[in-house]
């Protein structure tokens, strides 16, 4: 996403930012009961970008109790066999 961005090839990095979000979905639901879905996607800071979720319980309540250490990003290029993970450095409620 990083190369896509400096090339100015908004459209791809996107796609790849849509693509993120039904991942999110497809597995942190089957994984942990949460339903979480990416509101908004901030690069206005790249390389570090901002995620805005929304986070409901399998009884549709919002949570409202979130740390930083209960997520984690990973990254896997094309190309390469290996997930990266990435820090998340705060979190918030709003």
């Amino acid at each position: 996403m990083k190369t896509e961005i400096e090339d100015s090839n908004f459209r791809e990095a996107q796609e790849i930012g849509e693509h993120l979000q039904s991942l999110i979905q497809a597995t942190n639901e089957k994984k942990t009961g949460l339903n979480i879905t990416v509101a908004q996607t901030d690069y206005s800071e790249f390389p570090n970008i901002r995620l805005y979720l929304d986070i409901i319980d399998s009884n549709g309540n919002v949570v409202e109790r979130i740390d930083q250490n209960m997520f984690f990003i990973s990254e896997k290029r094309s190309g390469q066999s290996d997930f990266k993970n990435s820090s998340i450095i705060g979190s918030s409620i709003e």
